[in-house]
């Protein structure tokens, strides 16, 4: 007999899913979260980790907010999470430097897998 709901978590760094049934159903928000868990694996802590340090390298230069959109969504779509999941380094940083720039690496990023 309460006024507040916990809702489940999923986290993986930086991304948080909240599930929630309202308290209809504690166990399905369980079995919600359970399988959210698998489906959402720890390389998406690392991808966030790279968006993040992209972003700070891209809002100090001259691009307009829309290019920087396109680029973001370009990186989303790209094959950059599948390349991190697989610990293909080299990978990523080929595609970083594709669509970022020459400069853009994960060591120049800070980012370690």
């Amino acid at each position: 007999l309460c006024s507040f709901i916990v809702p489940a978590l999923v986290s993986r760094g930086d991304l948080t899913v909240a599930i929630s049934t309202s308290g209809a159903s504690p166990a399905l928000a369980r079995k919600i979260r359970q399988t959210l868990e698998q489906q959402f694996g720890e390389e998406y802590a690392l991808v966030l980790q790279v968006l993040a340090r992209v972003r700070e390298l891209v809002s100090n230069d001259d691009h307009s907010p829309e290019a920087r959109q396109r680029l973001f969504t370009a990186l989303v779509e790209s094959p950059l999470l599948e390349y991190v999941r697989q610990r293909r380094m080299d990978q990523v940083d080929a595609l970083l430097q594709r669509m970022v720039g020459p400069q853009c690496t994960c060591a120049a990023l800070g980012v370690t897998f």
